[in-house]
């Protein structure tokens, strides 16, 4: 229980982060490009991290509980 605990905490931090980022990347001033590179690795680095990791908790049998979310990740992406 501790490291579904934990890994619940980890995705919540990347979610929060990955927000913050894209809020930064299409709402705020960047104020140049070589800033929007940093900021756009920074993205793509959580969100790999991200589906590893839920990669990883459908591999140990929480499946039920991470399908929704992978689903719900991918669509938003995409759209």
């Amino acid at each position: 229980m501790d490291g579904l605990y934990l890994a619940e905490n980890i995705l919540k931090f990347l979610r929060e982060r990955t927000s913050v980022l894209t809020e930064q990347i299409t709402e705020g001033s960047v104020p140049d490009f070589a800033t929007y590179q940093k900021l756009r690795s920074q993205y793509e680095a959580f969100v790999s991290v991200e589906e590893l990791l839920v990669s990883l908790l459908k591999k140990s049998g929480e499946d039920d509980e991470w399908s929704d979310f992978t689903r719900s990740r991918s669509k938003s992406r995409k759209g």
